[in-house]
C-alpha cells in the first residue's frame, strides 16, 4: 500500500467506528438514547436512571424498562435524575410508564411550556416499587403546568417542588403524604382547593403563600400538625378552613395574614401554649366569627387579630369567658363581643345562693367561695354558680 493511501484507510476506520458507536445508541455524553431520552445504568447495575432528553422534542414517554446494550441488560427505570429536563424549551407533555421511585431535585426546573405529566398508579407495572418523593425544585417555574397526578404511596413533597406553577388549578395530595416542604406550592395562583389528608405530620413555611385563587382548605390530618409561618399568607380568596380533628398544635406568625375573604375560623382545643402567633390573622378584613375551643387560653401574638372585621364575635367554651379575657382575648380586639358556648349536655344552669348550702368542686372538695360561672356539686346535683 502506498503512503498516500494511508489517510484514506484511517478515515474509513474512523467512520466505521462512529457508525457502530451510533448504532449502539450512545451519545457523546455516554448516555443511551432511546426514544429521545438519555438513560444511564446505576452503579449497582440493577436499574436505569433518566439523565437527559433531546433538545427539540415536545413530548416524551419514559419506558417501563430499557435495554442498555453495553451492559447487556434490560433494566427498570427508577429515577429521573437532577436537571434531566431542566430548562427544556419545547417539552409539553411527559408520559411516565416506569415504576419510578424518585423524581430528583430540579428534574423539570424551568420547563416553561410543560403542560402535563402523567404518572402511573403504584403496582401497575411492579408492585414492589412506587414513587416515594418529589425532589426540591423539581417542577419549579413550570408556569404552564396544568396537570400532574400524584400517585398513592407518595410520601414526601420536598421544598419548592411546585413553586411558581402558575397554571396548576387542581392537585390531589395522596393520603400517604407525610411531609410537604417549605414553599412547595407557593405562588400557585390558579390553585382553588387543597385537602391535607390523614398522614400529613409536617408542613414547612409558606407552603401555600400567595395562592390567590385558593378558596377551600381541609385539614384531615390525624397526626399532630403545626401551621407554620406564612402558610396561607395572602390567600386572598380563601373563604373556608375545615379542621376536622383535634390535631393542630399552633398557628404560627402570619399563617393566615391577608386572607381577606375568610369569614370565620374555629380554633381547635389542641392548640397549646404557643397558641396564635404574631400577625396570624392580621388583615383578615372579613373575619366576623372566631370560635376558640382551648380550655386553657394563652395570650396571642402581637397584631394576631389586627384589622379583622369590626363586628367580629369571639365564642369561647362554657364558663371560660373570664379566663379568655384575662389572657387578652378582650372586646377591644373582638369588638362584636365575647360569648360563651352553651353548657355541656346534662348540665343545667341552676341559680342558687352560694351561701344556702355547701358547694363542692367536681373532685368532691369543699369550696368556700364559689366563683361565678363555674360548675359545682350542691346537694348531689351539678350546678352553675350564678
Amino acid at each position: 500500500m502506498t503512503s498516500h493511501m494511508m489517510p484514506s484507510f484511517h478515515k474509513v476506520k474512523v467512520a466505521l467506528f462512529i457508525f457502530c458507536f451510533s448504532c449502539i445508541g450512545i451519545n457523546s455524553y455516554g448516555q443511551w438514547m432511546i426514544d429521545n431520552v438519555g438513560y444511564n445504568p446505576a452503579k449497582s447495575g440493577d436499574y436505569a436512571v433518566v439523565v437527559a432528553v433531546s433538545p427539540n422534542i415536545t413530548s416524551v414517554t419514559l419506558r417501563q424498562t430499557v435495554w442498555l446494550s453495553w451492559v447487556n441488560k434490560r433494566l427498570p427505570v427508577f429515577y429521573i435524575n437532577n436537571n434531566s429536563f431542566s430548562r427544556h424549551a419545547h417539552i409539553k407533555s411527559v408520559n411516565i410508564l416506569s415504576p419510578l421511585i424518585g423524581i430528583e431535585s430540579n428534574a423539570f426546573y424551568y420547563c416553561t411550556v410543560l403542560d402535563s405529566v402523567y404518572l402511573p398508579p403504584p403496582g401497575v407495572y411492579d408492585s414492589k416499587y412506587f414513587l416515594q418523593y418529589i425532589g426540591e425544585n423539581a417542577f419549579q417555574d413550570c408556569w404552564k403546568l396544568r396537570y400532574i397526578n400524584l400517585p398513592v404511596k407518595l410520601n414526601d413533597i420536598r421544598r419548592s417542588a411546585f413553586l411558581d406553577c402558575w397554571s396548576l388549578a387542581k392537585i390531589d395530595i395522596p393520603y400517604t403524604v407525610e411531609n410537604i416542604g417549605e414553599t412547595a406550592f407557593k405562588n400557585c395562583r390558579s390553585l382553588k382547593s387543597i385537602v391535607l389528608s390523614t398522614s400529613v405530620s409536617n408542613m414547612g413555611q409558606a407552603v401555600f403563600q400567595n395562592c390567590t385563587a385558593l378558596e377551600t382548605v381541609g385539614f384531615y390530618n390525624k397526626t399532630m400538625l403545626s401551621i407554620k409561618p406564612l402558610t396561607f399568607d395572602n390567600c386572598t380568596s380563601l373563604r373556608e378552613v375545615d379542621i376536622a380533628y383535634n390535631t393542630i398544635l399552633y398557628i404560627d406568625s402570619a399563617a393566615f395574614r391577608n386572607c381577606s375573604s375568610l369569614p370565620r375560623i374555629t380554633l381547635p382545643a389542641s392548640i397549646g401554649g404557643r397558641s396564635i402567633g404574631v400577625s396570624a390573622f392580621e388583615g383578615c378584613t372579613a373575619l366576623d366569627s372566631v370560635t376558640a375551643l382551648m380550655e386553657e387560653p394563652h395570650p396571642f401574638g402581637q397584631d394576631a387579630f389586627k384589622d379583622i372585621s369590626p363586628t367580629c364575635v369571639l365564642t369561647v367554651p362554657y364558663g371560660k369567658k373570664a379566663a379568655y379575657i384575662a389572657a387578652g382575648w378582650t372586646e377591644e380586639v373582638f369588638r362584636g363581643g365575647v360569648r360563651e358556648l352553651p353548657p355541656p349536655a346534662g348540665i343545667r344552669p341552676v341559680k342558687v345562693n352560694a351561701a344556702d348550702a355547701a358547694c363542692y368542686d367536681l373532685q368532691g372538695r369543699p369550696v368556700e367561695h364559689p366563683q361565678k360561672g363555674m360548675i359545682y356539686i350542691r346537694q348531689g346535683r351539678k350546678i352553675v354558680c350564678p
